[in-house]
């Protein structure tokens, strides 16, 4: 899905009050990466084009490439760190090199920032957050991390079976199964849910136009809110029994809905679907790289007036879809297609990307403060990549007690 219009790269951003000594951040990217081999390692072509790749370790891997510092123009505030992020976000990393690059920022206010980019095909969110975590420690003063993070609310995955079925019937028979209403009963043996959850996937008709959507370029740009109390997010779910997520999901719906209004687009009745990403590890799983999330398409009903009924609306959604399969289906239907040919793959790619407007991703942190090279780290902003002509990522990043939530756009 890599083009220059979209860097398949996940973005980290972590903020500190005071300064990091370069040396010593390096001494700990030297030392504690290690337990990642797939940080070590390129891709390497196996044939032409998307044709099957592999890892291989690099022979020529070279710190200095993917740890650097960068000088923050003044007045090093907010604005000149958003224009920084949003540079860096529009380039695509070096495919001849292990994927990754991590850049001190500095000065900023009165500390620094560290902005790290990880390309999707090494992990997804909830992966690096456990790297992120390894860089950590609990006290300033300690040499290795012991901090544990909650981890992230997992979805079951596929009933046992049905992954594999569903993978072998899309490679046996081809991929237009799913786009002939007259095949689909070949889902049925696969059970009802999948079948219900891939009806609904691939027959919802596509998102309503608005400005969010649009011919995409290559600059990116970036945005991120204050800090809001956890506690008062709670507080809020609990008055229609929802919870953190429905609460943030209901608070960039009512922002999208300003910014339409803002401009004078039609917002009457109008709603639109975003990606929201599921992570599908088993709630104890050991911690480990790769791509174990799937997806769920929720409604955003902009065109509601009150935050309370936007809010009501988003909870009944997000409640109709807990108990579904379509996050596990997209996860199947996801590496299926990497054994799909490359027309095929743009076909569904394409396919999808019309049924949403924005991309969703909400990954917890530490629910207690952390410390890199011995400064704490006062809060944190993330953004993964959209697909295909989806332009629009949204993040809700949680840590020790704040909520944060982020934009992340094409800038046309």
């Amino acid at each position: 899905m890599e083009d220059p219009t979209h860097p398949m790269t996940i973005t980290g951003l972590l903020f500190f009050d005071v300064p990091i000594e370069f040396e010593r951040l390096r001494a700990i990217f030297s030392g504690r990466l290690h337990q990642y081999p797939r940080f070590r390692q390129r891709i390497v072509p196996l044939g032409e084009d998307r044709d099957p790749a592999a890892w291989e370790d690099d022979p020529a891997l070279d710190l200095d490439y993917h740890l650097k510092q960068i000088s923050l123009p003044a007045p090093a505030d907010k604005r000149a760190l958003r224009t920084v992020v949003g540079e860096l976000m529009s380039k695509q990393l070096d495919l001849t090199k292990p994927l990754w690059q991590f850049h001190l920022i500095e000065p900023y206010g009165n500390g620094c920032a560290l902005v790290g980019r990880v390309h999707h095909s090494l992990a997804d969110g909830p992966a690096l957050m456990h790297v992120l975590l390894a860089l950590t420690d609990a006290d300033p003063s300690s040499s290795r991390s012991g901090t544990a993070v909650q981890a992230p609310a997992a979805s079951p995955g596929p009933a046992p079976g049905i992954a594999a079925r569903l993978t072998e019937l899309l490679v046996q028979q081809g991929f237009n199964i799913l786009f002939n209403p007259f095949r689909l009963r070949d889902l049925a043996r696969l059970g009802t849910g999948t079948m219900a959850a891939m009806i609904k996937l691939l027959w919802r008709p596509p998102d309503p136009s608005t400005i969010f959507r649009g011919e995409l370029g290559v600059a990116k740009r970036v945005a991120w809110s204050k800090p809001v109390q956890l506690a008062e997010v709670k507080a809020v779910g609990r008055v229609v029994g929802g919870t953190v997520n429905d609460v943030m999901l209901a608070a960039a719906t009512g922002a999208l809905r300003q910014y339409l209004v803002d401009r004078g687009e039609p917002v009457q009745g109008l709603t639109i679907r975003a990606g929201l990403s599921v992570n599908l590890r088993a709630p104890n799983a050991r911690p480990s790289l790769g791509n174990q999330a799937g997806a769920v398409l929720i409604d955003l009903p902009v065109g509601l007036d009150t935050a309370l009924d936007r809010l009501r609306q988003v909870k009944r959604g997000m409640d109709e879809i807990k108990d579904s399969l379509e996050a596990s289906v997209i996860w199947t239907l996801l590496n299926a297609l990497g054994r799909a040919p490359a027309d095929t793959q743009e076909t569904l790619v394409e396919a999808y990307c019309t049924r949403e407007t924005a991309v969703i991703a909400n990954v917890p942190g530490p629910g207690e403060t952390v410390y890199v090279a011995g400064a704490p780290l006062a809060s944190l902003m993330f953004w993964v990549p959209a697909l295909g002509d989806v332009g629009l990522c949204l993040s809700i990043a949680s840590y020790a007690g704040q909520v944060w939530f982020g934009v992340g756009t094409d800038q046309g």
